[in-house]
């Protein structure tokens, strides 16, 4: 397994809490492969909620009382330089990541070194991708979709794949190292 695929198990580890055994990883040949795995490790049932909903739901909620903001005022549109004020913006935004437990929390605006977020929008989806189970409750099940769709944003963001088939092999077929 070469460094884009192991940077690929790192962030499904991180996301989901688990650690995949090196004989497991190397069976994961397909995103379906995937999904199927850790769908099997993690509690799961039919109902499930809306991923991105609820991480923007948990990031209003520390926003607004953070900054003492009725929450209408904190929509998906909403520009967090437009919220947070200018004057340590960096560490105040670096608490809000120690709030859901995320070490390489995105910076705001522009950054070559780290991922970067302009909206709340933004940030829920980051939040939502990055470490589900940090909005997700305890006895809370998982669905099959919404462990897809997690692994899917994790195949775009660390693989830079855009489209696949869930059959296709990470390596012939998406040309992953």
């Amino acid at each position: 397994m070469g460094l884009d695929g192991v940077e690929f198990l790192m962030a499904l580890e991180k996301a989901f809490d688990l650690r995949i055994p090196d004989e497991i990883a190397i069976s994961m040949r397909t995103p379906q492969k995937v999904i199927e795995y850790i769908y099997s490790q993690m509690p799961h049932g039919e109902s499930g909620v809306c991923l991105p909903q609820r991480a923007f739901y948990r990031l209003r909620d520390v926003l607004a009382g953070w900054f003492c903001l009725d929450r209408s005022e904190i929509r998906p549109s909403t520009r967090l330089d437009e919220i947070i004020p200018p004057q340590d913006r960096e560490a105040i935004w670096a608490k809000v990541g120690e709030v859901f437990d995320i070490a390489r929390w995105p910076r705001i605006g522009w950054s070559l070194l780290k991922p970067r977020v302009k909206t709340v929008a933004e940030a829920a989806i980051y939040l939502a991708t990055t470490k589900p189970t940090a909005i997700k409750l305890a006895d809370e099940f998982w669905t099959e979709h919404e462990v897809a769709w997690v692994v899917d944003q994790l195949i775009r963001k660390q693989l830079g794949v855009a489209e696949y088939e869930l059959d296709h092999d990470f390596v012939k077929d998406l040309g992953v190292d």
